[in-house]
């Protein structure tokens, strides 16, 4: 069965992969190089258990990829097989990716400027001693599934689905129930995560997973891969009834949160790497603020969140315009959530990584220092010192690089307000999702 459902989704990508098609989104891409493989190159293909993190060889066995790779062949796929609801309490999470070059491009800069600001530090760590590096490393929370967390009693996101819904909460649980997870040896998936403990007791419970990335590494044709997740996609979460992804991180951590991406979505992970929401506001502080555009609708959220919660701001309203926000204001502007999609709140979370990377360029060795003594305390990973090290000191190489980023679901989409709840679900085609996030992560496949 396993073999079978393997042949089925390499059969479907390789169709994508040989023909065009239209397509409701696309993930864009940026080369520095164009990278030739020849046949002599074989790559190991694997398809594990769904349950497991370990990966055994699929039918497909090794695979010969002759001819040089260029983004032609991850353009534009389609999708059948979309379930046909209305919803008549919805709103929009469309996102267009047919936009231009200029915008595709600042996509890109986005995926490797997020790489970068997470390696930077401790690549100018590692010139100035082991021991040095090795206090520094100390910093950061190492984990690997042994946390003394758990779950916020007051937290629950279960509800039972109304029947108009059943078609999906059914698709749902047939995907779920489909052994295999592709994995393959030189592709390395990193899950990055924003965590956000507002309003929660950070020392006993898992907080909220506001911001979900997986980071891909892949060796195979030389390029970073940075897709996002929605938080709001409605899963099966292992040990729990089916809701948002989001609320799997806050039942049981990383580790729930890795098990479900991996069930749902098919794809290994391999690492984690999670940093608390007030990472934005203590490196902000360091660097003395930032500027940013704010519409009228962000500002008018920001000005209530910082009143709300009584926290210590310099911010003051004034309308749309131009901003220079202190690390409290740039932490609420990160947080706001009501006034439109996820999307739109990814992108403002996305623009702040931009604005700070832009002066983390800019840094001396004492404010890296600095930043990194404040920084790496909020940072929680599974990955050993060794690892980290390993990939650091690969930065470099890795910054000229081809990247390409996503979001998952590509295809435009609705939040669907369920009656009786507070917060909205984004219901995918499953055979759909897994079907592009293979063919993103494993393109050669």
């Amino acid at each position: 069965m396993e073999d079978e459902n393997l042949n089925e989704l390499n059969t479907e990508s390789e169709h994508h992969h040989s023909s065009h098609h239209s397509h409701g989104g696309s993930h864009s891409s940026s080369h520095s190089h164009h990278h030739s493989h020849s046949s002599s190159h074989s790559h190991h293909h694997s398809h594990s258990g769904s349950h497991s993190h370990h990966s055994h060889s699929s039918s497909h066995g090794h695979h010969s990829h002759s001819g040089s790779h260029s983004s032609s062949s991850h353009s534009h796929h389609s999708h059948s097989g979309s379930h046909s609801h209305s919803h008549h309490h919805s709103h929009s999470e469309n996102h267009s990716s047919s936009g231009s070059h200029k915008s595709e491009n600042k996509k890109n800069h986005t995926a490797r400027n997020i790489i970068i600001v997470l390696l930077c530090f401790v690549i100018a760590l590692s010139v100035t001693g082991i021991a040095f590096v090795n206090s520094y490393l100390n910093k950061i929370n190492y984990e690997n599934g042994n946390s003394d967390l758990t779950a916020d009693p007051d937290f629950d996101e279960s509800f039972d689905l109304p029947d108009e819904y059943g078609a999906y909460d059914k698709d749902a649980e047939d995907n779920y129930s489909k052994p295999g997870i592709y994995s393959e040896e030189n592709v390395t998936n990193i899950l990055i995560c924003g965590i956000d403990n507002a309003d929660i007791n950070e020392n006993l419970y898992y907080g909220r997973s506001d911001s979900m990335m997986i980071l891909s590494i892949n060796n195979n044709d030389n390029t970073l891969r940075l897709a996002s997740l929605s938080r709001a996609v409605y899963v099966k979460i292992p040990g729990y009834k089916s809701t948002r992804l989001s609320a799997a991180y806050s039942y049981g951590g990383p580790s729930l949160l890795i098990k479900t991406i991996q069930n749902n979505y098919k794809i290994k992970i391999d690492n984690y790497v999670c940093v608390k929401f007030d990472a934005f506001k203590k490196i902000v502080d360091i660097f003395g603020g930032i500027d940013l555009y704010l519409t009228d609708v962000e500002a008018n959220a920001v000005e209530k969140i910082i009143t709300g919660s009584n926290a210590q701001s310099n911010f003051v309203y004034k309308g749309a315009g131009n901003y220079h926000l202190d690390g409290t204001a740039t932490l609420m502007y990160a947080r706001i959530r009501t006034i439109d999609s996820d999307r739109a709140r990814t992108g403002r979370q996305r623009k702040i990584l931009e604005t700070i990377f832009s002066k983390v360029k800019k840094m001396s060795a004492k404010t890296a220092l600095e930043v990194a003594d404040n920084i790496l305390p909020l940072v929680t990973t599974d990955m050993p010192k060794s690892s980290i090290i390993s990939q650091a000191t690969k930065l470099p190489s890795y910054a000229s690089w081809n990247t390409q980023q996503t979001v998952i679901p590509d295809k435009s989409s609705e939040i669907v307000e369920v009656e009786g709840l507070d917060f909205g679900v984004l219901f995918v085609d499953w055979a759909e999702t897994v079907a592009y996030s293979k063919s993103f992560f494993y393109p050669l496949f």
